[in-house]
């Protein structure tokens, strides 16, 4: 038995021993597939549709413009989108993430209780994520993290951010930047995640745009 089926299972037996409300058993963990050695550069012309995770891509959204397109696995559950936004002298670069969430059962644990083990889940990924960062951005330096309000569907989950300084090699040299990196446990089984760079004087503007974005992005179903 696994130590978060473990962990929930024993959360149940004591709520029906001190009469909690319970949830019913939920579904479980995502589907996952083989790894590709390689990612696989993707060419849609139209929408790109992440089934698993109700989520739609379009060529355009937001004043953003789609650009690379990647699949990590066999079967498409591991995708990245980047979408670009190219404003009077400043430009902003997102790439966005879903993949599958951590292997899990929940049988009849409290609301309390999943919600405390998946905050548990971000939190460990995004201590993943920001290794990950620092580990292959030699410029990169953490500047500040806390609580992400960029996943308004999906607040139970305890969606987290980071933001980096770091520099960007352009035609006109090195140039510092502004990294952000967003996380959520999305529909309960997957992870979003969302980095950003643009220029540190364009921040404001920059998160502005980075909100309407997102919530365009995750405000309705993929179409089937």
């Amino acid at each position: 038995m696994n130590r978060p089926l473990t962990l929930l299972l024993l959360a149940a037996c004591a709520a029906t021993l001190t009469g909690c409300p319970m949830a019913g058993t939920w579904k479980g963990s995502a589907p996952r597939s083989a790894r590709l050695a390689t990612p696989r550069a993707l060419t849609a012309e139209g929408d790109v549709h992440h089934a698993g995770a109700g989520l739609t891509f379009p060529p355009t959204a937001a004043g953003f413009t789609r650009s690379a397109q990647h699949q990590y696995d066999q079967d498409g559950h591991d995708l990245s989108v980047g979408y670009d936004l190219v404003a009077p002298n400043w430009r902003m670069f997102v790439t966005i993430y879903v993949y599958p969430g951590p292997e899990h059962t929940y049988i009849g644990a409290t609301d309390a209780a999943l919600r405390a083990t998946q905050a548990r889940y971000v939190s460990g990924e995004m201590a993943r994520v920001q290794a990950e960062i620092l580990g292959t951005h030699t410029d990169a330096a953490l500047l500040r993290q806390g609580p992400s309000a960029l996943f308004p569907e999906s607040p139970e989950t305890g969606g987290v951010m980071a933001v980096f300084t770091d520099r960007m090699s352009t035609v006109f040299g090195p140039q510092d930047t502004l990294s952000e990196a967003h996380l959520a446990l999305w529909a309960s089984q997957w992870f979003l995640k969302v980095r950003a760079t643009y220029p540190p004087q364009m921040e404001q503007a920059a998160r502005q745009h980075l909100q309407q974005l997102v919530r365009r992005l995750t405000a309705a179903p993929a179409s089937t």
